[in-house]
């Protein structure tokens, strides 16, 4: 049968230098194959360094062309883009201790369960609202919400428009927004009541409602 003779290099510190060690193999006549294998560790190297100089190439050219600041503003421009497509609602709603002191920053009271006379504070997060561009750069935000008080038959026991009125004005489409609704009730029997909140965009005139069941305590 045909001997074959090849040469293996194998790396020996780095990619110049090489050790080279020479087999002779016995093998049946398949040339084409034989050549393919020979064409292959010979070519090996070269074709490892094009690879190496390619992804080098690519590396420098994307850090060439990395700017952080500009995707930063690409992603808040595609926020409000996707913002201006979600419909008006709230999210976060939930009885507090006490007013929060920020977006985000509150304490959730964790019962429903009230007093006489005690205050009923809700805070909430609404979304989707619209921004009314004002002179000077500036945008506004302004939200209106109706309130009223339903026991478990459905009967309306008092009710207020606007009962809450809040706005804000910045130089940006803020889109951290909150709202503190604060009830005080007097007079009113224990048992089982829900609260009746439905939102105004002033800049949209979009609306949003939302209920929060809640109970009162018989007095002590």
């Amino acid at each position: 049968m045909p001997k074959f003779r090849f040469a293996l290099a194998t790396p020996a510190g780095g990619w110049g230098d090489v050790d080279t060690t020479t087999y002779d193999v016995v093998v049946s006549p398949l040339p084409s194959g034989i050549s393919f294998i020979n064409d292959m560790l010979n070519g090996s190297k070269n074709a490892m360094r094009r690879a190496l100089g390619l992804i080098l190439a690519a590396s420098l050219a994307t850090a060439a062309h990395a700017d952080p600041l500009a995707d930063l503003a690409a992603a808040q421009k595609a926020t409000v883009e996707a913002w201006s497509k979600v419909a008006f609602s709230q999210q976060n709603v939930t009885f507090v201790t006490e007013p929060s002191e920020g977006y985000g920053v509150y304490k959730p009271r964790g019962s429903n369960v009230f007093k006489p006379g005690e205050p009923i504070i809700t805070y909430g997060e609404p979304i989707g609202y619209g921004w009314k561009q004002l002179p000077d750069g500036l945008y506004e935000m302004h939200l209106m919400a109706d309130l009223d008080i339903v026991d478990t038959s459905g009967e309306v026991l008092w009710g207020k428009q606007g009962y809450m009125d809040t706005h804000l004005r910045s130089h940006k489409q803020n889109m951290e927004f909150k709202f503190d609704m604060t009830l005080t009730l007097d007079g009113l029997s224990a048992g089982k009541y829900k609260l009746h909140y439905t939102l105004h965009d002033m800049t949209s005139g979009k609306t949003s409602s939302f209920d929060e069941d809640f109970e009162l305590a018989s007095g002590s």
